[in-house]
């Protein structure tokens, strides 16, 4: 996040007009590409920040739910579903070039640990772990609660989840913290507000939570609230 110290530092380098909203984005690590997803047009942008400009945007036929990237590849990774929740799961280079495969029913977020995709399935309370050079299914495993948000620990193979207790609308408030090696939960834990965005510096440890007007701060390893939870 940005503090007061650092927010003088901060400009708008330039800005790209698209048709519709766009509800999540991925960078491409040393490409000057960034990818985004538009679940009001089932589409997925291209966009060069070089030129700040659209460079391709792709018609999809499922809405696009989550996006990831492959730092070592390039290649974005995007969860998808049609009205009755039936998945699919996209891939584009930084060119366009699409392809997709079939998944598991009602997929959320997506998260790209090497050569494998982890999915959260809310439907199922499961996590699906998806090899990306075969695009088949390595591994599932079940959560007591049901997943919609993943950050990992790339460090140490740990995946920090947001999950709801109840399906469709339920209030998102656990965190759960698995271990990816033994596939299982290593801490769970409640906040009271709704977390609408997880993310985690494997180098300290922390994961932080973002709720409308809330931001907790946890350690990964005791699943402690580290500091007061910052408010607007």
């Amino acid at each position: 996040w940005i503090t007061p110290a650092h927010a003088q530092d901060t400009s708008v380098l330039g800005s790209i007009p698209t048709d519709k909203t766009i509800d999540a984005l991925a960078l491409a690590p040393n490409t000057g590409i960034a990818y985004g997803i538009s679940a009001e047009e089932k589409a997925l942008y291209i966009f060069d920040l070089k030129s700040y400009s659209v460079k391709k945007k792709l018609k999809l036929e499922r809405k696009p739910v989550a996006i990831a990237v492959n730092p070592s590849t390039n290649i974005a990774y995007i969860t998808a579903r049609d009205d009755k929740n039936k998945g699919l799961l996209y891939t584009s280079d930084p060119e366009g070039n699409i392809s997709s495969v079939d998944i598991q029913n009602d997929p959320q977020d997506i998260a790209i640990n090497g050569n494998e995709a982890v999915i959260a399935l809310e439907k199922d309370k499961k996590l699906l772990v998806l090899s990306t050079d075969t695009f088949t299914v390595t591994d599932t495993f079940l959560l007591p609660h049901r997943p919609r948000l993943i950050s990992l620990d790339i460090d140490s193979n740990r995946a920090v989840i947001v999950a709801a207790k109840a399906s469709g609308e339920g209030k998102q408030n656990i965190v759960l913290i698995v271990d990816l090696n033994t596939r299982s939960v290593l801490r769970e834990m409640e906040l009271k507000k709704e977390i609408t965005g997880i993310a985690v510096d494997p180098e300290k440890d922390m994961a932080v939570a973002v709720s409308k007007d809330e931001i907790n701060v946890i350690d990964i390893n005791t699943g402690n609230i580290l500091l007061p939870p910052f408010s607007k």
